[in-house]
């Protein structure tokens, strides 16, 4: 679940019994198969496309964890660069769940929609 060892032993029972459950929900993996494969020949390939970000007008957040095994950080910076007026949130440590920092980033969500939300 992109969970990096060193987190191991470390998390909060909160963020433990979280991931277990996340992790329960993928079973029986059978069941989701076909949508797997759809990630690894359609989605993830398409990552790599030159969508032009340089264009968007609509506010963008963005949260990325330092320690995330399964998306560079670094990858994520340079997408973030190329959006103007990016709300980029880096967050040291607590990989692909942002464990540890599931409250605060909810907190982050509902202000950058308050803000970016019209009366």
């Amino acid at each position: 679940m992109g969970i990096p060892r060193k987190l191991e032993g470390r998390i909060s029972a909160e963020d433990e019994n979280f991931a277990t459950h996340l992790m329960a929900s993928f079973l029986p993996i059978r069941l989701r198969a076909k949508g797997i494969i759809h990630d690894i020949r359609v989605t993830n390939p398409d990552l790599n496309k030159p969508y032009p970000l340089e264009s968007l007008t609509t506010p963008v957040l963005i949260f990325h964890a330092k320690d995330d095994p399964w998306g560079p950080f670094a990858g994520a910076e340079k997408i973030a660069a190329r959006i103007p007026g990016v709300h980029f949130e880096a967050i040291e440590s607590g990989g692909h769940l942002l464990l540890g920092h599931r409250k605060g980033v909810r907190v982050k969500i509902a202000d950058f929609i308050r803000i970016h939300s019209p009366n």
